[in-house]
């Protein structure tokens, strides 16, 4: 059964039937291999939850594992929550007679469903003030800081996968399909780079074995916080290819936030500067550290002395 060919009715009542007691109300995103469903479960709360369906082809299924072993144990209040139960199978494996892959059966897992846009639906309406992209970067950093603590890399940290929840306007981070987690076998190549070229550091698509660690997701979100002061993607311009992205990251330097922002800190925006040094070690050395000197910068006490 190929997912991409399933209409949306005949997907919520595969759901329907394999989960007792689900509502499918809407659909989301799509891609070849997946699509996201919201639907909600129980008569009294009817909590909302991200149904995500996927063609279950091996690396497909170690990667859910992966997203939601993550999920269950990194805790902090700006990384999305797992749903109620791991994986289910809805169908058995089938052979695509058009396709030439290995047989799949479709599974679902669920998310916690966060209502409200993404950071990048959100910068179509232009940059954040000054005031937000603080309160982005403390956010996304407590997510970060609870995804290293069991020495795990988001390595796909972008405008797309942070959304704005709208009962708070809290930032959250979504999407840890593709988490590192040290000490595992991986799934990919070491050949094939993991990411989003323009986001992504150097070290990430760099070398026969790229090596990364939690600040290759401090990069990520620096690029994040570039754009959402200055409205403008630091190593991304109008009509570049992805090898002319990739080269820019590797090789130039973005004017500074400052030059494009009049009202932007200046101790701000070399902060951002530093989180998109090409090298990890001229970064921040912890998150703590760089939480530290963000909340110093925004309270307006200058660097640590």
């Amino acid at each position: 059964m190929n997912l991409a060919h399933m209409s949306t009715e005949e997907l919520t009542a595969l759901l329907e039937r394999a989960i007792a007691g689900l509502k499918v109300e809407s659909e989301g995103a799509r891609g070849g291999q997946r699509r996201v469903l919201v639907g909600s479960t129980g008569k009294k709360t009817k909590k909302a939850y991200a149904l995500k369906v996927f063609q279950g082809y091996a690396d497909a299924l170690v990667r859910a594992q992966r997203e939601i072993a993550t999920l269950r144990k990194c805790v902090s209040p700006h990384l999305v929550k797992p749903g109620p139960f791991d994986l289910l199978q809805l169908t058995e494996p089938v052979v695509d007679q058009n396709a030439d892959e290995e047989p799949a059966a479709l599974w679902v897992y669920i998310e916690e469903f966060i209502e409200g846009e993404s950071l990048r639906q959100r910068l179509l309406r232009g940059p954040l003030t000054i005031s937000e992209v603080f309160r982005l970067a403390v956010e996304c950093l407590d997510a970060i800081d609870a995804l290293w603590l069991k020495k795990r890399v988001h390595r796909d940290l972008k405008p797309a996968n942070i959304m704005v929840r709208a009962s708070d306007q809290a930032f959250m981070i979504v999407d840890a399909g593709v988490v590192l987690v040290l000490d595992a076998s991986r799934i990919t190549s070491p050949q094939f780079a993991v990411g989003t070229p323009g986001y992504m550091p150097p070290e990430q698509f760099v070398g026969r074995q790229p090596r990364v660690d939690f600040r290759a997701d401090i990069f990520s979100l620096g690029v994040c916080m570039y754009e959402a002061l200055t409205g403008q993607q630091p190593f991304r311009k109008p009509g570049d290819t992805k090898d002319a992205v990739l080269t820019r990251t590797l090789k130039e330097a973005p004017p500074p936030a400052l030059a494009l922002r009049s009202d932007a800190p200046p101790c701000l925006s070399d902060l951002v500067a530093r989180m998109l040094s090409k090298k990890p070690h001229l970064r921040p050395k912890s998150v703590l550290l760089l939480r530290d000197e963000l909340e110093r910068c925004r309270d307006g006490k200058g660097a640590p002395s």
